[in-house]
């Protein structure tokens, strides 16, 4: 015949187990995390209660879990992982538990790889920090490489602007001194024929 027992656990999860340090005696505690209770059939296969405790931890994939034996530490948690391990575990509940008010010990340990949806959303926001990072320091780098650029530009048209002035400078010189020389030329060439035709009446009138 069936046994239709029903079964429950106080389960934790999202916390960890530490020494502590501060009694005379130390031993194992679990800090932080939740705690929920869960009622399940005796009889439950261990993939459906994987997915009981699945869903009371928020939809996390659960691929085991452990229990505490009444007089153990937590350094000695039974692990679970198929329906023999399964079995064991509810035999310790009939053995403890099944007519107590005290409520067996499961504890969730859950793989940030697979049931974090804060592990996930904790990758997704550094990978947009990272982002927005390289991208400020692109533009960053782009600003700096148009600000050199610009720079050069002028240096560039500062250098023309010098050049094409001391071209003028120089050509209007040269323009200036050539006035200058073809001035003084004609003068002294017309100085010359003056005094050619002037020695020319004096000696006719002899």
């Amino acid at each position: 015949m069936a046994d239709n027992t029903v079964a429950r656990f106080m389960c934790s999860y999202g916390g960890e187990i530490r020494r502590n340090h501060s009694s005379n005696n130390p031993h194992f505690s679990y800090y932080g995390g939740n705690n929920r209770m869960l009622q399940v059939d005796r009889n439950i296969s261990f993939h459906n209660m994987t997915t009981e405790l699945s869903a009371l931890c928020g939809g996390g994939a659960i691929n085991y879990f452990k229990y505490l034996i009444p007089g153990d530490d937590l350094d000695t948690l039974i692990t679970v992982t198929n329906d023999r391990d399964l079995g064991y575990m509810m035999r310790e509940f009939d053995l403890h538990f099944r007519s107590s008010t005290d409520r067996m010990r499961i504890f969730l340990f859950l793989d940030p790889v697979h049931n974090g949806a804060t592990a996930v959303n904790a990758s997704n926001e550094d990978q947009r920090v990272i982002f927005m990072v390289v991208v400020m320091v692109v533009a960053v780098v782009v600003l700096m490489l148009l600000l050199i650029l610009m720079l050069l530009f002028l240096v560039a048209v500062v250098v023309i602007t010098l050049v094409v002035v001391v071209v003028v400078v120089v050509v209007a010189t040269m323009e200036v001194m050539v006035g200058w020389w073809w001035l003084w030329w004609r003068w002294r060439r017309e100085d010359g024929d003056g005094g050619i035709d002037g020695r020319a009446k004096e000696e006719g009138s002899v």
